[in-house]
């Protein structure tokens, strides 16, 4: 599955969240203006009815959904031209602003309305992304952390039951670790495997450029690397530079802005790293297990 389709499928649960908030739980309520002799312009005459707390859980649940949907889309449009982002942005600040009970309300405003309006946004934002993007195909890379390597060492042995074809992208935070491992006698048989995974990376590049891609079995497993490290002053907002499982969600993140229309996974055994993943609901598999003779 694509960051495109994955949006899609996260934007449908968003609406299926707000229609229940607004729909089911909200009620607006009218405060006429006090007769004081002077019209006051902030005074707010409608106003939001307080949550019970079955609708105050549920809005958590909601804000917390769409601030890593519109996070992961708005790093995807931070390279795009800024009529692009602003109108992202317009529909970001309806939605965030109905959802945080935020926004000021109008008279013609109904909890069905506002309920329509915040389904028009949400789609409005992913009609964005897949007006840039087009359709999804069905190339499929996997981007393989440190560990992953070191476990499974050989890599014209990997194999994966969900796809038969697939390319391994090598992103430069693992490509250093791997550097630095392969120094480190005190790990003896992390050093060895590292060793033997940078001979291996060193003799598929004679067969062209590794930036390009290369074929390590054909018609099954293709090597790619990229060499642009991740910018931690314009990525998710809760990840750390000096955080080694950060710095690769960061570098995943490159690749999939690289290629949002291609099935992107990172390949980890690690739960730490996979919990982050899995937090920022961004797609991972296991490492494949090594061919038993």
């Amino acid at each position: 599955m694509s960051i495109l389709e994955q949006l899609e499928n996260s934007s449908k649960e968003i609406i299926m969240l707000s229609e229940d908030l607004f729909i089911n739980h909200s009620e607006i309520l009218y405060f006429p203006h006090p007769s004081t002799g002077f019209f006051d312009f902030s005074y707010k005459s409608y106003r939001w009815k307080e949550l019970n707390d079955k609708g105050k859980q549920l809005q958590s649940k909601l804000y917390d959904k769409y601030n890593k949907f519109q996070e992961i889309i708005a790093y995807l449009l931070q390279k795009q031209v800024p009529k692009t982002k602003q109108l992202f942005q317009k529909s970001n600040e309806i939605v965030l602003g109905y959802i945080e009970y935020s926004k000021d309300l109008r008279g013609d405003n109904t909890t069905i309305s506002i309920n329509k309006e915040v389904k028009q946004n949400i789609e409005h934002m992913i009609n964005i992304i897949n007006s840039l993007y087009g359709k999804s195909n069905t190339k499929t890379i996997l981007v393989p952390d440190t560990n992953a390597l070191l476990n499974n060492n050989i890599l014209s042995e990997w194999e994966f039951k969900e796809f038969n074809k697939f390319e391994l992208l090598l992103i430069p935070t693992v490509l250093a670790e791997l550097d630095k491992l392969k120094n480190d006698r005190s790990k003896q048989n992390r050093s060895d495997n590292a060793n033997s995974i940078i001979r291996q990376i060193k003799e598929f590049r004679r067969r062209g450029k590794l930036t390009e891609g290369v074929t390590v079995i054909t018609n099954k497993i293709y090597l790619k690397s990229i060499a642009v490290e991740p910018d931690f002053k314009n990525t998710l907002s809760w990840l750390d530079t000096n955080n080694q499982d950060d710095r690769i969600v960061a570098s995943f993140l490159e690749v999939i802005r690289n290629f949002p229309n291609s099935d992107v996974r990172l390949v980890t055994s690690d739960i730490n790293l996979q919990n982050k993943m899995e937090f920022a609901e961004l797609p991972f598999i296991e490492t494949p297990e090594k061919v038993k003779l």
